[in-house]
C-alpha cells in the first residue's frame, strides 16, 4: 500500500479517470454540479477549524470536500479543503482552472466572439454561492455561466424561496429552472454515498504545515 500510494499516485490515477469520465459523456459535461460535503475528523493529530453540520446541527471539526458532479449526479472529481474559505473561493482557485483544460466540447474562441450570449460551461450550486460579483468575474474572465437561487428576495405566500439567479443568457428562464432543481441529484449521490459506501469514514491521517500568514476560514451558521 505504501508503493501504491508514493509520489501522489492516487491523485493521478483519479485525475486521469476524471479526464476519461469527461469526455466519455460531454453531453453530461456542458452543465455541472458543484456542492460541499464535509467529513468529520475522528483523529488526534490535529484541530481542524470547526464546521457546521447540518445533518447533526453541531458545529465539528472536519474537512470540507467540494464534489464537481456531471448532469445526472454522477462525480466527476473532488477538491479536499481542510481549511475551508467557502465555496467561491474553492471554485474560483481549484476547481474552474481544472475544468477549463478538461471539459470538452468547448466552444472555441472564434465562437465565443461571434456569439456574445454563447457560454463555455454552466456551473450549478446552491445558494451559498450567491455572489452577482462572482458571476460577472466568472463570465468577463472565462465565459462560464452560473446558476443558483437568490439568497435575498421576498418569501412567497407559502413560505417557499424558488427565485434564481443565471448568468447563462442563451437559456430561456425554465430551462436554468430545471437544471437548479435537478440538483438534488447530486444531493442523492452524497446520501447514497453515505449509506452504501461510508465516505464520511474515509479519514486522512496525515498533516502538513500551514504558511505563516493568517488565513480566514469560512463558518457556514453562528449557534
Amino acid at each position: 500500500m505504501a508503493e501504491l500510494s508514493e509520489n501522489h499516485a492516487p491523485e493521478s490515477w483519479a485525475a486521469v479517470l476524471s479526464q476519461q469520465w469527461l469526455q466519455d459523456d460531454p453531453e453530461l459535461a456542458g452543465t455541472l454540479y458543484v456542492d460541499g460535503h464535509v467529513r468529520l475528523y475522528h483523529g488526534t493529530l490535529t484541530e481542524l477549524p470547526k464546521r457546521y453540520i447540518l445533518r447533526q446541527r453541531l458545529c465539528l471539526r472536519g474537512t470540507t470536500d467540494y464534489w464537481v458532479n456531471d448532469a445526472v449526479g454522477k462525480p466527476f472529481f473532488r477538491v479536499e479543503r481542510p481549511v475551508d474559505h467557502g465555496i467561491l473561493e474553492a471554485i474560483k482557485s481549484d476547481i474552474v482552472p481544472r475544468l477549463l483544460r478538461d471539459v470538452p466540447g468547448q466552444p472555441s474562441d472564434e465562437k465565443l466572439q461571434a456569439n456574445r450570449n454563447l457560454c463555455r460551461f454552466a456551473l450549478v450550486f446552491d445558494r451559498e454561492g450567491y455572489s452577482p460579483v462572482f458571476f460577472k468575474e466568472m463570465w468577463q474572465s472565462h465565459r462560464i455561466a452560473c446558476i443558483t437561487y437568490h439568497k435575498f428576495p421576498k418569501l412567497d405566500p407559502d413560505g417557499h424561496q424558488t427565485s434564481l439567479i443565471s448568468s447563462t443568457y442563451g437559456h430561456v428562464a425554465i430551462e436554468d429552472a430545471g437544471w437548479l432543481m435537478s440538483r438534488w441529484s447530486q444531493e442523492n449521490f452524497f446520501r447514497y454515498m453515505m449509506e452504501h459506501y461510508k465516505i464520511d469514514l474515509l479519514n486522512v491521517y496525515a498533516t502538513e504545515k500551514m504558511p505563516g500568514t493568517n488565513r480566514p476560514v469560512v463558518n457556514v451558521r453562528l449557534l
